[in-house]
């Protein structure tokens, strides 16, 4: 098939317009998720040390089991979707078994991506208290209630999502292929040919309200709520700061002087507000859009689905990939901690000296290590 060839029906010409865009978005996203599933590993490893278990990289730690998986369960749909509808035919690509296959890993893939949503906002939650109230940040964010607010997380992104997946599924419609199973280039010729493909099974009403769902509640709402904590764990630090300086001013007019500890601490509370509001900002990037975009297929229709959302979506997933994998990066620019750590994971023998020091920064930083 010649691909320089324009075809004169809107149908096809929509086919045309966004080909090369999947061409450019199927590589980066598999070269994205291949590096993203080496650096969340890498979290992981980190993060799992027994000097690095703490409630915060817990959390840390599910977001990069949750993402690694999210990346893993999109390179098939990206392969097939995006990359190998160049390789085969219309007719070969678009069978009733790829299709299926590729409805359960996006169903699959959306679960982990608001579930990791959900630890987002469990994070804020907890960062928010720290802050705000770090007296009772043992009591109220201990292993234990962390481990219950991983799994309510899970639990949850399971839940919300299976409505979308219950109303997905395969059907088959006819394409005027070519001889050679591709797009006719002309409307007038070709033979009209079943192929397959997902779509959402509802109609009228009922189909409006599914897309409206996932949009509001699956996509904006997360970001919305992650945007009003980011402003809520500001807020909180603003004024955490002022009480810290009104009690050293304080302190030092009663000349009993800076407490290097109280000053530690202070830094290293900073350092993980720092990381977390960069990483609430990444998820927002990667996940409003898309949610923008199915609210406004509501308002708009059919119309915009077709010529504004569909040949955007690759985009946007690929934005959100590029956000996911890049995790790792705000870890090691930002903790010194992780970077030791993540150095010591390369050695084969460590000094029982160096171990030590290990030890003793775990025992002063047990409570908001990073």
């Amino acid at each position: 098939m010649n691909q320089g060839m324009k075809p004169n029906c809107s149908a096809i010409e929509l086919y045309y317009f966004d080909f090369s865009d999947q061409q450019i978005c199927g590589y980066s996203n598999i070269f994205f998720c291949v590096i993203g599933t080496f650096f969340n590993v890498l979290v992981i490893l980190v993060y799992t040390q027994k000097h690095m278990i703490s409630p915060m990289n817990t959390m840390f730690t599910h977001v990069a089991i949750v993402d690694t998986l999210g990346m893993i369960s999109w390179l098939p749909h990206t392969w097939h979707h995006l990359i190998r509808s160049n390789l085969y035919s219309v007719k070969e690509h678009r069978t009733k078994l790829w299709e299926t296959i590729s409805r359960d890993y996006l169903h699959v893939t959306s679960v982990f991506i608001f579930t990791s949503m959900m630890l987002a906002l469990a994070m804020a939650l907890w960062r928010y208290i720290a802050i705000l109230h770090p007296l009772k940040e043992r009591s109220w964010c201990n292993m234990k209630s962390t481990r219950i607010a991983i799994f309510v997380c899970y639990l949850v992104g399971f839940l919300i999502t299976l409505p979308s997946y219950l109303t997905t599924g395969v059907v088959g419609v006819y394409k005027v292929l070519d001889n050679d199973g591709f797009m006719a280039t002309s409307c007038n010729g070709g033979n009209r040919t079943l192929v397959y493909g997902n779509t959402i099974t509802l109609r009228g009403f009922w189909y409006q309200v599914d897309f409206l769902f996932y949009g509001l509640i699956v996509k904006t709402a997360p970001s919305v709520f992650l945007t009003f904590m980011i402003y809520r764990i500001i807020a909180a630090l603003h004024r955490a700061k002022k009480c810290h300086r009104d009690m050293t001013e304080s302190s030092t007019r009663s000349s009993s002087g800076l407490n290097p500890q109280q000053s530690e601490r202070e830094r290293q509370t900073n350092r993980i507000t720092t990381i977390l509001l960069i990483l609430l900002t990444l998820f927002i990037i990667g996940e409003l859009p898309h949610g923008i975009g199915c609210s406004l297929v509501v308002i708009l229709g059919n119309k915009f689905l077709v010529k504004y959302y569909y040949p955007s979506a690759q985009v946007f997933n690929s934005i959100r990939i590029f956000c996911t994998s890049i995790h790792f990066l705000v870890y090691y620019s930002l903790s010194e901690q992780f970077r030791i750590t993540l150095k010591t994971l390369f050695k084969r023998k460590i000094s029982p000296d160096y171990r030590t020091s290990l030890s003793g920064m775990s025992s002063n930083t047990v409570l908001t290590s990073s």
